[in-house]
């Protein structure tokens, strides 16, 4: 991670050991976005593609450093439900016993609202796309995912052919945005839970084409996963969220700490710039939203 005012050749940097594989964190796709044990700092998300683990490294809190973190494996839920909260039989949508079909990775927010209640943010969930579904895992136990996922797209693909980039609290609302790239023309599209915190609507994710809030990039798009929201956002491949070198940054209006961060995303217009950190696994304070 590079701090603000630092240089960026004297930022401390996350042994490779600690990678998932370990064998050094190119290609390996991050996130983070808030905690799953209610702390003001982000913990990291970690998952090599094509392998069956997921690793959350948790911040110690105590100045924000993951350097010397040993990752702890985030079980994949068992059960997969739609947003009303109905069963699904999950291999007839996609849904693997492992995370090895997951193709990216983007830590969300809180459901419940990203604003700190006595102190603490709420918990994040995680967003992944798996065999081309959306699907969403909230908080489950203290430290731990719940024990269904939820899927928030219809039982097709075509979530294969965006980048999941989260930027917090970007609608107008205390409730997280997913931001979706698409990487044939670079369009940018915008999803917001509704409801209320203590009911929040889930309903909204099912056609990535739709919710336009951006023109086309100028550039070409992005193969591969998004950081976040990854850093691929959006998913990183570099010791943070996504993998390509690119500055991540709080969306407006936050009163978070803003986090500079090295990735190896091509520069992109102002206007499509990835908002999340994709870092390199070392510091992280809480994201903005």
């Amino acid at each position: 991670m590079i701090g603000g005012g630092t240089d960026p050749a004297a930022a401390p940097s996350a042994r490779p050991q600690l990678a998932p594989g370990w064998n050094g964190w190119n290609g390996i796709q991050i996130t983070h976005r808030g905690s799953l044990g209610f702390k003001n700092v982000d913990d990291l998300f970690a998952h090599q593609p094509a392998r069956p683990d997921l690793y959350v490294y948790r911040n110690s809190g105590t100045g924000g450093l993951l350097d010397g973190t040993a990752p702890v494996d985030v079980p994949k839920p068992a059960g997969c439900a739609t947003p009303g909260g109905a069963a699904l039989d999950c291999a007839a949508h996609g849904y693997g016993a492992d995370w090895s079909k997951t193709t990216q990775i983007a830590a969300f927010g809180s459901l419940s609202g990203d604003t700190a209640k006595d102190g603490a943010l709420g918990r994040t969930s995680l967003l992944f796309v798996e065999n081309g579904r959306l699907w969403l895992v909230p908080a489950g136990t203290t430290n731990n995912l719940a024990d269904r996922s939820v899927l928030l797209s219809p039982n097709d693909n075509r979530w294969d052919g965006y980048e999941l980039i989260t930027p917090g609290r970007a609608q107008g609302t205390d409730l997280p945005t997913l931001w979706a790239r698409s990487k044939a023309d670079g369009s940018l599209h915008a999803f917001s839970v509704k409801g209320t915190a203590q009911a929040p609507d889930l309903t909204g994710f099912g056609n990535p084409a739709g919710g336009v809030i951006g023109g086309r990039s100028t550039r070409p798009a992005i193969r591969g996963s998004a950081p976040t929201g990854t850093s691929r956002e959006t998913g990183s491949r570099t010791c943070g969220r996504s993998t390509k070198t690119t500055r991540s940054s709080a969306s407006r209006g936050s009163a978070r700490p803003r986090t500079e961060v090295r990735s190896r995303i091509p520069r992109q217009p102002a206007s499509t710039r990835h908002p999340t950190s994709s870092a390199t696994c070392t510091g992280l304070p809480r994201s903005g939203s």
